[in-house]
């Protein structure tokens, strides 16, 4: 079986190639413009020949990718120099904007398809390694960009044509589009969380009736965890994207009633459904949780600090009046209660155990 998947790499890409070529041309039929429709018709034929032969390599498949990529690149050079250097038919008399932008758009592809490839055939990739290997894709299309608007500048001051800075500048936006994705995708994430919550009745809802950060740094107990996710090994699968992860139903000190706060982050979700599912911990402790959220990203990266604790814990620790982000080692005052604490850093981080010197760190 495995021989035969080798066997079949390069028919594969071969067709996969015909399939993209012919998709790409009728979708840019849209513009009109028979240069854009070639342009799509090579992205999308090197995009579909790189993945595909990925997919089908039973092994090895980045490595697949690239030398199928190296060979679309090298072939995209060589058509390049021969359409602008020599007098060949077929390749001198092209269009002039078909000479640059179809080789371009013909190693952007290939490119995207190196990026993208192993989002999808990694097993348990998350959510947020698909943003970060966009945001990377994004800035290497950005730097691809830099060399052809600079060279496409000369060329147009020396001999008054501007297809190349005009292509470099496209390439720029593309690349600058492709980084700015996964950020746009959280924020109309996050906002479709908080119109969700804008559609609760209760007012006791943290991000509605209270802001976030007024409870910045306090102590909170958890009476309930709701979970609106389900959790199979480190992967979490939302059951909306447009719902919160989960709901905390959590008691602070001077609120008469209990209030709710939403679980916008996975790892956040990952770690209390941990704490809550895999018995760690037991009936004479609490759960205690506040929010600390990174200076920078809010609550696009992991912001609740988790303690467990013997039960009471929290009115004991009422004249603590903000929890900070120091070592457990430091917390002399409250050392002897604190069973474990976990902080947000960022994707990697460990849930950090105190007393028992546990060490649980979770697989992105």
């Amino acid at each position: 079986m495995k021989v035969f998947r080798w066997l079949m790499v390069v028919p594969g890409a071969v067709l996969g190639m015909m399939i993209g070529s012919l998709a790409g041309g009728l979708v840019f039929t849209i513009f009109g413009s028979q240069s854009l429709i070639d342009a799509g018709s090579a992205f999308f034929g090197c995009f579909a020949h790189v993945f595909a032969a990925g997919m089908i390599a039973p092994s090895s498949r980045f490595k697949t990718a690239l030398v199928f990529s190296g060979l679309i690149a090298f072939l995209a050079i060589i058509s390049f120099v021969l359409s602008v250097g020599t007098n060949i038919v077929g390749f001198a008399n092209q269009p002039t904007l078909d000479k640059v932008l179809i080789p371009v758009a013909q190693i952007l592809g290939a490119l995207y398809a190196i990026f993208l490839l192993p989002t999808m055939v990694i097993p348990g990739t998350t959510l947020q390694q698909i943003h970060i290997q966009i945001i990377s894709l994004g800035a290497t299309v950005v730097f691809f960009g830099i060399p052809i608007s600079f060279a496409g500048l000369l060329v147009g001051l020396f001999a008054r044509t501007w297809v190349g800075l005009t292509t470099g500048l496209g390439v720029l936006a593309v690349g600058a589009a492709t980084w700015l994705f996964p950020f746009m995708h959280l924020f109309f994430r996050l906002h479709r969380v908080e119109a969700k919550l804008e559609q609760l009745a209760s007012t006791n809802v943290i991000g509605k009736g209270i802001p976030w950060e007024s409870i910045k740094g306090r102590f909170l107990t958890v009476i309930k965890f709701t979970p609106n996710s389900s959790v199979r090994g480190s992967t979490v699968k939302a059951n909306s994207s447009f719902e919160p992860y989960g709901m905390l139903t959590v008691e602070l000190l001077d609120h008469d009633t209990p209030i709710l706060m939403p679980v916008l982050h996975r790892l956040d979700f990952l770690n209390l459904w941990r704490i809550f599912n895999d018995e760690v911990i037991t009936s004479d402790e609490e759960v205690i949780v506040t929010y600390d959220p990174d200076k920078w990203l809010g609550k696009f990266m992991p912001h609740i600090p988790i303690m467990t604790a013997p039960k009471n814990t929290v009115k004991k620790l009422a004249s603590v009046e903000k929890l900070s982000p120091m070592p457990i080692s430091e917390w002399v005052a409250i050392q002897d209660s604190i069973k474990f604490y976990w902080k947000p850093l960022h994707p990697g981080s460990e849930l950090q155990a105190g007393i028992k010197l546990w060490w649980w760190r979770f697989r992105k």
